[in-house]
Formats: C-alpha cells, structure tokens, sequence
C-alpha cells in the first residue's frame, strides 16, 4: 500500500513539473514576441523620425532667405548695367540690407548700388540727391563704377547740369583703374576737342592699346579709336606706346 502511495505521489510531482515547466516556456515565447514586436516598433519609430528630419531639411534649403549681393557678382551687374534690374527681379527682398550695408558699414558696391535705387526710385521713393550723394561716397572709395557713372552723367547732363570739366576727373580715374566705358568716352572727348594736349592722346591711346577681350564688336570698336588716335600721334611715339 506504501508502495502504491508512493508511486501516486510521484506521477503527481512529474505531471505538476511538467505543467510548471510548459508554462514557463509559453511565458518566455510570448515575452520574446514581445521584445521582437517592441524593437520592431522602435525602428519604425527611428525611421519616422528620420524621415521628418529630412523633410525638415529639405524646408529650409527651399525656403531660406535670400542671400545677399557678393562684391564680385555686383560688380559684374554693374558692368553689364543689370544692377537695378537685379534688385527689381528679386522683389526688393534686400532692400534694408542694402541699405544697412550702404550707410552704416559704408561699403562701396552697395553705397552706389543705393544711391542709383535712389536716383531712379527703384524699390525706394525717389531722391536724386541723396542718390547722388552715395554714389559720391562710392567714387570717392575708388569705385569705377561709381567714378565712371558719375563722369558719364555729367558729360550727357544726366540728373545734373551738363559740364565737361567736372565730367572729365571722374572718367580719368575710373579709366585709370581698367574701366573700359571710361576709356572710350575719354578718347572721344580728346579726339573731339582741339585743345586736347598730345599727352592725353598718348595717355588714351596707351589706356585702349592695353584693352584684352575676346569680345569681337568690343575689339573693333577700340581698334576704330587707336586709328583715330593714331592720326594724332607721331609714330616713333606709337612705336614706344606699343612697346610698353
């Protein structure tokens, strides 16, 4: 009977381990589907977030503010006479700090670039005064532009009353630092007027001799002037302007 108890007894432990053991293993299978199922989400997540990181990056590059002139790609408006059409073009987004940059930090390309806005009313009421007020501060720092529109100005009378005399520095400075409208109008004023000295026909045709283009109505256009100025010159003096 002992016997019969024990074995009872024993078939009862191993049915309960097992049971116990089934269990346990089920607890474990669902906490592993669990731990795959939260680090599936968690990537899920991770990739959301990356995915709105680069939405929000691709925002500002394509609305960000627009960037200011550089003195290298003013001074190419210039020369192509496309600056206020530039400002125009951008809807007059720059305006203060343009503004700001010509009259507080007083740099040169952007004192002219005000002062022709000014002039001419573009994205500003019109002051011709204060226009030419600035342009005077940018020619008086040396810039051509400004030394060559304002010589250009006074000898067509543009803005201001029209006067040879006044007109005449302006130009030479601006020819003298390469302005290439300078020099044509230069040559010009000499070859037109009869008291011009044999040193400013030298000094011109020096000045148009050391023009570099490869643009071809340029190149005849100062070709025509040398020929002019030729007429004017001895040659052994053309012979030592070449030789420069």
């Amino acid at each position: 009977m002992k016997f019969l108890l024990s074995s009872v007894f024993a078939c009862l432990s191993l049915l309960t381990a097992s049971v116990a053991a089934n269990e346990a293993t089920n607890e474990s299978d669902a906490n592993n589907s669990n731990t795959e199922i939260s680090h599936t989400d968690g990537k899920a997540k991770s990739s959301n977030i990356d995915t709105n990181q680069t939405d929000n990056s691709a925002v500002k590059n394509t609305t960000g503010a627009l960037p200011v002139y550089d003195d290298r790609q003013l001074l190419r408006l210039f020369d192509a006479n496309q600056h206020l059409q530039k400002v125009k073009e951008d809807d007059c987004q720059l305006l203060q700090d343009i503004e700001a940059r010509a009259t507080k930090v007083d740099i040169p390309t952007y004192q002219f670039l005000y002062g022709d806005m000014l002039a001419w009313g573009v994205c500003v009421e019109r002051d011709v005064k204060k226009g030419l007020h600035y342009m005077r501060l940018a020619a008086n720092q040396g810039l051509p532009a400004a030394l060559e529109q304002l010589g250009r100005y006074y000898l067509k009378g543009t803005l201001v009353n029209q006067n040879q005399k006044k007109a005449v520095p302006y130009l030479r400075q601006a020819a003298y630092l390469g302005n290439f409208a300078a020099k044509v109008q230069l040559a010009n004023i000499v070859l037109s007027n009869e008291n011009s000295r044999a040193y400013d026909y030298e000094l011109v045709y020096l000045w148009l001799y050391e023009i570099e283009t490869a643009d071809q109505s340029i190149r005849n256009q100062v070709n025509d002037l040398l020929k002019k100025l030729e007429k004017k010159i001895p040659p052994y003096i053309v012979t030592q302007l070449k030789q420069r």
